[in-house]
């Protein structure tokens, strides 16, 4: 299964993914996810190394599928499985590293 995420979407976008069969054809099976999309604010990112380590704790954390760090905008967008995850919990790990990330309006 390919799935291809729009990470400029609007943030807090609920989209539902249906995944495609070996056919290419959609599969309205039980494997629909609920994909939330949410920007974060993060304080305290001075170099490409706190971007990567951002981007590496956001990527390997359950319910993410994909996610975006800028250090110019200060800001990570993030597509994630609102079953698994929630935007106040991916903040609360960016803080536990170190960093200031709040959810944005």
């Amino acid at each position: 299964m390919k799935t291809i995420l729009d990470l400029e979407s609007t943030p807090g976008l609920t989209v539902l993914l249906k995944p495609v069969d070996g056919t290419g054809n959609r599969s309205d099976g039980p494997r629909e996810q609920a994909m939330q999309t949410t920007t974060l604010a993060i304080d305290g990112m001075h170099c490409e190394g706190c971007v990567q380590i951002v981007q590496h704790l956001l990527e390997h954390t359950p319910g993410v599928k994909g996610a975006t760090v800028s250090l110019d905008a200060k800001q990570a967008r993030i597509a994630f499985d609102a079953s698994q995850v929630s935007a106040e919990t991916l903040a609360e790990a960016i803080n536990r590293a170190g960093y200031k990330a709040v959810p944005t309006a």
